[in-house]
């Protein structure tokens, strides 16, 4: 095993906690990484933690068979306190939808925030806009959509200003997104979490199907991949019953969006999110092992 380790001086002379990025090759050439703080100074702690972090990574290629053939050791550009502040940490960061109100359901008071945003063939199209998110409201229509939130029970609250007491009839959700950052760097252009996911085709009772989107108009640095066709008895112990589909975006600085579409007509009710909680660690930790 070839190992270029970059000595971090400046931690090793004060002895403050610094982070590091581990970045491990397999024989196939993809490479996985691994996020450490130690005390630079202590080199059996240092040892220590390598060693574990490599125990990690033989363990995820045990689905190739394939050896570790280099290592190479560098300072994180993240400090610890950045680290710590995000480590494990799911929230959710849009949910959108559409409300479904009776005519004249707009509070009186509100005539004088509506803000012009877009003129079409329809009518006006007028945006109401919180600090939690917006609604937007079309001419002569009774329907309007809404966007940004990160709380389902703070929508609710947000539409008792906007909207009438009992003018809404119900609201159904479009897409929700719940973002985590998996704590370490990542190789979008590896397979090992591709072939995780691929591998479920071969089941007997295929949890999901699974495939690489590979599209011009991804962002640069990022791997996008979608699950789909979910098996209902996966989905009812994973108590997400109302996921149509799942798009993965994952960034090479570690940072993952999950974009959940839900089955047509999902009516919005309060703490819908959390409903999706397990749903969310379940992939979030696959991207967290398997990248």
């Amino acid at each position: 095993m070839q190992t270029t380790t970059l000595i971090h001086t400046d931690a090793a002379q004060t002895g403050d906690s610094t982070m590091f990025d581990i970045l491990f090759t397999l024989q196939s050439g993809d490479k996985i990484g691994r996020r450490i703080c130690f005390d630079s100074g202590i080199v059996a702690n240092a040892l220590l933690l390598l060693d574990q972090a490599e125990h990690e990574c033989m363990q995820v290629e045990q689905l190739c068979m394939q050896p570790v053939t280099a290592i190479d050791i560098q300072p994180s550009r993240l400090s610890k306190e950045h680290h710590i502040q995000n480590r494990r940490k799911q929230r959710w960061t849009n949910i959108c939808g559409k409300i479904f109100y009776t005519t004249g359901g707009i509070r009186d008071e509100m005539e004088s925030c509506l803000v012009d945003c877009q003129h079409t063939n329809f009518g006006i199209k007028k945006l109401v806009m919180s600090v939690h998110g917006n609604f937007m409201l079309s001419q002569g229509s009774t329907t309007a959509l809404f966007r940004g939130f990160n709380s389902c029970s703070v929508l609710f609250d947000v539409m008792q200003h906007v909207f009438k007491p009992h003018s809404c009839i119900h609201a159904t959700l479009h897409m929700l997104v719940c973002s985590i950052n998996i704590e370490h760097i990542v190789f979008i252009h590896s397979k090992i979490l591709d072939k995780q996911l691929f591998a479920e085709h071969e089941a007997p009772v295929p949890r999901w199907r699974a495939a690489l989107i590979d599209s011009m108009d991804n962002v640069h640095g990022m791997k996008s991949l979608r699950v789909e066709n979910f098996d209902a008895n996966w989905l009812q112990s994973m108590g997400a019953t109302c996921v149509s589909s799942l798009r993965m975006q994952i960034s090479s600085h570690g940072s993952v969006n999950l974009f959940i579409t839900p089955t047509p007509d999902t009516v919005l009710v309060k703490n819908f999110e959390t409903q999706l909680d397990q749903f969310c660690s379940f992939f979030a930790d696959l991207c967290r092992r398997f990248t």
